[in-house]
């Protein structure tokens, strides 16, 4: 694989962890007061089990309150009129959010779980349905655990995102590769 086609792939792969990583938090915000993660470094692990198994995708973040509310309000304009339904409830200590939004032309059916107090650790759970393929509906199931690892960084700063191989972005640059930064 060339170098440039790898940054792409690895862009690809970095947009995809801070969306999973960001959405689900952000887009019961407007509606619920979910209380922002707590500042400092957290790991993500992110395991995909439908609709093929891969090993878990770790990465590292550090967030402070601007950063947190920077991610959320990103999520927010990834789904920004592209959703029919999007709804948000608790059930016990769950937030449940459930989503029918188009993707690519496709509609994307799922449900998410968020459960932890977001200030220590929390695990989200998507279930879902992409409709519209050449090969029907595509099921989905993927299921991210988040841990806080410190007040520390280390070498990261706000907004930093270290992924898988050594991939290290940041919120504005994630922003900038998907045309969101006005």
């Amino acid at each position: 694989m060339r170098p440039a086609a790898r940054r792409l792939t690895a862009s690809r792969a970095a947009a995809l962890a801070v969306a999973v990583a960001a959405a689900p938090l952000a887009l019961p915000a407007q509606t619920l007061d979910l209380p922002p993660r707590k500042a400092g470094l957290w790991e993500l692990s992110t395991r995909i089990e439908k609709p093929q198994a891969t090993p878990p995708l770790v990465a590292q973040m550090c967030l402070d309150s601007a950063t947190d509310r920077d991610l959320m309000s990103y999520a927010l304009k990834l789904t920004d009129g592209t959703c029919k339904k999007l709804t948000s409830k608790r059930e016990g200590k769950a937030l449940v959010i459930e989503a029918e939004c188009a993707v690519a032309k496709k509609v994307s059916k799922t449900r998410t779980e968020i459960t932890g107090d977001l200030q220590s650790a929390y695990t989200m759970r998507t279930e879902g349905s992409l409709e519209g393929g050449s090969k029907g509906p595509q099921t989905m199931l993927t299921t991210q655990t988040a841990t806080w690892k410190g007040e520390n960084c280390l070498d990261m700063k706000p907004g930093d995102i270290s992924l898988f191989g050594g991939v290290k972005m940041n919120i504005n640059q994630l922003k900038a590769l998907s045309g969101l930064i006005r």
